[in-house]
C-alpha cells in the first residue's frame, strides 16, 4: 500500500523545526544542527560534489597565535584564509608549519616573494625574500586604526615526506590611511618529514582574525 504524508513542518522532540517547506523553499536542519547525508546527494538527477571541504573556522580575539593540527593524508593539497586580520602593534603575521603538535621553529623556511607599494604620491617595489627564516612573513598588520590584512595560502602536499611543503601565497593589506601594498610569493620549509598543521601568530603583540582552514579533493 502507497501512503502519503502531507506536512508544512517537521519537528524534533524539542519542538524545532528540522524539515520545513515555506514559499516554495526546503529548509532541512535546525540552527547548529549538523546535517549528515547518508547516500549520494543530487541536484535534479546529477550528483552534487564540493572540492573544497572546511575543516575548520576560527574567529580569534586579542589572540597570540591560532594553531590549526589538522593535516592527514586525508587530503593533497590545503587552502588557507586569512580574513581581515588587525592586530596591536605594526609588525609581521607569520606562519608556521607544525609537527608532533609543535612549531617548527629552525631556520628552514625559504620565502621567494615580491612586494608591491602605493601611495597618493609614490609607488615601489620591496625583495622581501629570505634565505633560511624561522617561519613565513605574510603580511604588516596595520598601524592605523581599521587598517587590515588578508591572504590566501595554497600549501601543497603537507603530508607528503620529499620536499612537499611547498606554499604559495597572495596578500593585500592596509598599513596605514595613505599605503597600500600586496606581496605574491612562495616558499618552501626545507625538510622531507611530514607536517601536521600550522600556527599563525603576530611577530608582536595581538591579533584579531578570522581563518578558515580547507582541505582540497
Amino acid at each position: 500500500m502507497t501512503a502519503i504524508l502531507k506536512v508544512d513542518t517537521i519537528q524534533d522532540t524539542s519542538g524545532n523545526n528540522i524539515i520545513n517547506e515555506s514559499s516554495d523553499t526546503i529548509t532541512i536542519g535546525a540552527s547548529g544542527d549538523t546535517t549528515n547525508i547518508v547516500g549520494t546527494l543530487q541536484n535534479n538527477g546529477s550528483v552534487i560534489t564540493g572540492d573544497y571541504v572546511l575543516l575548520s573556522s576560527t574567529d580569534a580575539s586579542s589572540s597570540s597565535g591560532v594553531s590549526l593540527d589538522l593535516f592527514s593524508s586525508t587530503y593533497k593539497n590545503y587552502k588557507i584564509f586569512l580574513s581581515n586580520i588587525s592586530g596591536s602593534a605594526n609588525d609581521w603575521v607569520m606562519v608556521r608549519f607544525r609537527r608532533s603538535s609543535a612549531d617548527v621553529s629552525s631556520s628552514n623556511y625559504y620565502n621567494a616573494n615580491l612586494q608591491v607599494y602605493k601611495t597618493s604620491s609614490a609607488q615601489g617595489t620591496y625583495n622581501n625574500s629570505n634565505w633560511g627564516d624561522s617561519a613565513i612573513r605574510m603580511f604588516v598588520m596595520g598601524q592605523a586604526s581599521g587598517r587590515v590584512g588578508s591572504s590566501e595560502l595554497t600549501i601543497f602536499d603537507p603530508f607528503g615526506t620529499t620536499y612537499t611543503q611547498m606554499t604559495s601565497y597572495s596578500t593585500y593589506w592596509e598599513n596605514s590611511t595613505s599605503y597600500r601594498t600586496s606581496i605574491q610569493g612562495a616558499t618552501l620549509q626545507d625538510a622531507t618529514t611530514s607536517v601536521t598543521g600550522i600556527t599563525v601568530y603576530p611577530a608582536s603583540g595581538n591579533f584579531t582574525d578570522n581563518i578558515k582552514l580547507y582541505g582540497i579533493k
